[in-house]
């Protein structure tokens, strides 16, 4: 499958703003452990045992009254204290924040490219390939352009994402509903979504790729053959890959628990 060279240079970053987005915009959830237990038979328990108590399971925080109309000034104003990180501020200006991340991520847990539902982010520099003995690899420079992305997915605060995703649930079903899915419901497709990009390997050695006229392919077979959504998470490099799966996988866990 042939990609366009712009697709090569500014695809990637979109990955994150789930993924950024997943986590930029604060949408990864973590239900409460269900606890099970077989029904306790009182001639079993001795008069000196303990019974240890279960207790019940936190109840998540309640969904507000919010509309999709207000979700961008609403979710500004709460998600202030999750990073510290200045290009984190700058991401939450953009308009449509819900609108774009349940795209994006829709169109992520289908292997596709969630590049036209996140135009807010410009790379400062291009691709670049280095030519060794008449083969072509990535420039591991080019990865270096991905940094902010991993650095700002890092810095938010897990518990703090979890909240406002039961938080917002309202508005994010109101924008997955208007994307043309009425009466579904976008947890499911979250998580599929993270499963995409956790399946992505980690590649240490240098990746050589094969030119086209307008296009870049992977020479490894098994890289080529990813969805486009994987292959922009790849193109981060693997420093980026494994901070980017390492918080994807702790709020996955989360979600599993």
């Amino acid at each position: 499958m042939e990609e366009s060279k712009k697709v090569f240079l500014t695809g990637t970053i979109i990955i994150v703003l789930l993924v950024g987005a997943l986590l930029i915009y604060f949408l990864v959830i973590s239900p409460a452990r269900k606890v099970e237990e077989e029904p306790l038979k009182v001639e079993e328990i001795k008069p000196t045992e303990e019974v240890e108590s279960l207790g019940e399971k936190e109840p998540h925080p309640q969904a507000l009254e919010i509309s999709l109309a207000e979700s961008d000034r609403r979710l500004r104003e709460m998600a202030r204290s999750l990073s510290l990180h200045p290009q984190f501020a700058r991401w939450l200006l953009t308009q449509d924040i819900i609108q774009k991340f349940v795209a994006a991520v829709n169109n992520i847990a289908q292997g596709q490219s969630p590049r036209p539902h996140l135009d807010f982010f410009q790379l400062p520099e291009k691709f670049k390939v280095i030519k060794k003995n008449g083969r072509f690899y990535i420039d591991p420079s080019s990865y270096k352009r991905y940094d902010v992305v991993a650095d700002v997915l890092a810095s938010l605060d897990t518990e703090g994402c979890v909240r406002l995703y039961w938080q917002f649930q309202k508005p994010i079903q109101a924008a997955y509903t208007e994307l043309g899915y009425p009466n579904q419901d976008f947890h499911p497709v979250l998580l599929r979504a993270i499963e995409e990009l956790l399946a992505v390997p980690v590649i240490e050695e240098e990746i050589e790729v094969v030119p086209r006229v307008t296009s870049y392919l992977f020479r490894r077979e098994d890289l080529e053959k990813l969805s486009d959504a994987q292959k922009h998470l790849l193109r981060m490099g693997p420093s980026n890959v494994e901070i980017i799966k390492t918080k994807l996988r702790e709020f996955y866990e989360a979600l599993k628990k």
